[in-house]
């Protein structure tokens, strides 16, 4: 199909949820343009391309050895035995890529774990996995970087991190991902389980999420004041009766203040943010916080972990707290002026990303 044309080569094998596969799904929605799109995805991504100039190649590279003989010798064979030559070669999932042809490379960079320290629990399974990859993935990032290599980067505060690296400004793009609210007033509310005051959490259940901020703090509110027993806190997380944030809940008798959703759906997680009183985000790990831009684009009281990406990420935006880890009392107090926030003029978002990711293909592929 390809032989005898240059294409622009996109690694994507890796992702498969959450924000990664919406990383993928965005990248391939904004393609437009006469070039030739050959993106290897893993088997399970099933979603429909209707574009002619894309073809979508379908590779199982799920374990981590499979996943770096791909990136340093598997695509590169791929691409010999079907005879392609490469404009320009992306790779949507943080590592880097070996191909012997000449051409410029891209690595599109959405995972800040490799670049901070943090305390892991080793003897945590979850905890583990992620040590790991802070300590060999990272390894992996620059192992096949050259002068040809450009990086995207969804923060400023992240390029400044690469540059300390040793990476050259120049060639550090920052583009931050689309944030996919169209219509707010169509967004429809969700029936909440209480009538009271109403807390929504959307994140995953690694611990550098760190649920267990919120629970401190109402358990702060019951020992030492300003207690609000019609206060539900919704977690966007599965009920695990083992995990120490449930011991920690149930041992300080607050049960009753605790929903947990599981997994929601895009569009459910935008009627929660319109339902709620108040989106709270103390996570500890984000590269960009794309939770804090879709709050603050539909205007709702945020009180979000003060730290770098969130000041970044809401820095034009008015209806927000910011507190400090692990400080109960800031973030019980906040809580309780939090809820009774009113909702707020809602934050622009230009939505360039993309076009400027583009933009940067479209000049390496003339280089």
């Amino acid at each position: 199909m390809y032989e005898g044309k240059k294409v622009i080569v996109v690694n994507a094998t890796a992702l498969r949820s959450g924000g990664a596969l919406s990383i993928l799904s965005q990248f391939i929605r904004s393609i437009e343009g006469d070039d030739e799109y050959l993106i290897f995805v893993h088997p399970s991504i099933d979603f429909c391309v209707d574009n002619e100039s894309i073809r979508i190649v379908r590779i199982e590279r799920t374990s981590f050895f499979s996943r770096i003989f791909w990136d340093s010798y598997g695509l590169d064979v791929y691409l010999k035995k079907e005879k392609i030559e490469v404009k320009v070669i992306i790779s949507l999932q943080n590592t880097s890529i070996r191909i012997t042809q000449s051409c410029e490379k891209v690595i599109y960079l959405h995972n800040i774990i490799p670049f901070v320290n943090y305390r892991w629990n080793l003897f945590k399974r979850s905890d583990f996995n992620l040590f790991l990859y802070r300590y060999i993935y990272s390894f992996f990032i620059f192992l096949y970087v050259s002068k040809n290599t450009h990086f995207i980067v969804q923060s400023e505060w992240f390029k400044n991190i690469l540059i300390k690296r040793g990476v050259q400004e120049d060639r550090v793009l920052v583009a931050r991902p689309e944030i996919m609210i169209s219509n707010v007033q169509g967004i429809p509310a969700v029936s909440l389980t209480s009538n009271g005051y109403s807390i929504f959490y959307p994140a995953t259940a690694h611990s550098y999420k760190n649920h267990i901020e919120i629970v401190n703090a109402l358990i702060y509110m019951k020992r030492y004041g300003g207690y609000h027993s019609d206060i539900t806190v919704y977690f966007t997380i599965d009920l695990d009766e083992s995990s120490e944030l449930y011991r920690t809940i149930n041992e300080n008798g607050l049960n009753e203040h605790f929903n947990f959703l599981g997994y929601l759906s895009f569009n459910d997680i935008l009627s929660y943010y319109k339902s709620v009183n108040l989106v709270v985000f103390p996570s500890r790990l984000e590269t960009f916080g794309l939770p804090l831009i879709e709050a603050a684009a539909m205007g709702k009281p945020i009180l979000a972990i003060d730290m770098m990406y969130s000041r970044e990420a809401l820095q034009n935006y008015h209806n927000v707290s910011f507190c400090e880890f692990n400080d109960s009392k800031n973030w019980a107090e906040e809580i309780l002026l939090g809820i009774k926030k009113n909702k707020a003029e809602a934050m622009f978002v230009a939505n360039n990303g993309w076009s400027r990711v583009h933009q940067l293909i479209n000049e390496l592929k003339v280089c």
